[in-house]
């Protein structure tokens, strides 16, 4: 889901900061969307609500068509129950975590990212 509000917010589409740039992509694409259930991104029932949004014009100012939800160009799915994303990798990385974030990966990149120390300098 995280993806997707990127994917649509205009400030990645300089100079006109609109979406019309990306008209052609789901004139042609359907984007299978995986909700992001247990972080800051909302219940399932906000993220429809901001998907719906779309289809009543919360986009239309910024170059968004509405046609992108009535003709399913953007589609919410469930994901796996485990949810995997960078996000929580980084988090149990920066947290020292090696339990948490065997759960997230494979063993062996497990092992690499932690004797690597990735992500503990970010900020």
């Amino acid at each position: 889901f995280d993806t997707l509000t990127r994917i649509l917010d205009p400030k990645y589409y300089p100079p006109t900061h609109t979406l019309t740039s990306i008209s052609p992509l789901l004139a042609s694409h359907v984007l299978l969307v995986t909700y992001r259930l247990h972080d800051a991104w909302g219940t399932r029932e906000q993220q429809d609500a901001y998907v719906r949004g779309i289809g009543e014009g919360s986009l239309d100012s910024v170059g968004g068509e509405r046609k992108w939800v009535s003709e399913g160009r953007i589609k919410m799915v469930q994901g796996a129950e485990k949810a995997v994303s960078s996000t929580r990798v980084r988090d149990a990385c920066k947290r020292g975590d090696g339990e948490a974030l065997r759960g997230l990966v494979s063993e062996g990149i497990a092992g690499w990212v932690l004797d690597q120390g990735l992500y503990l300098e970010e900020s």
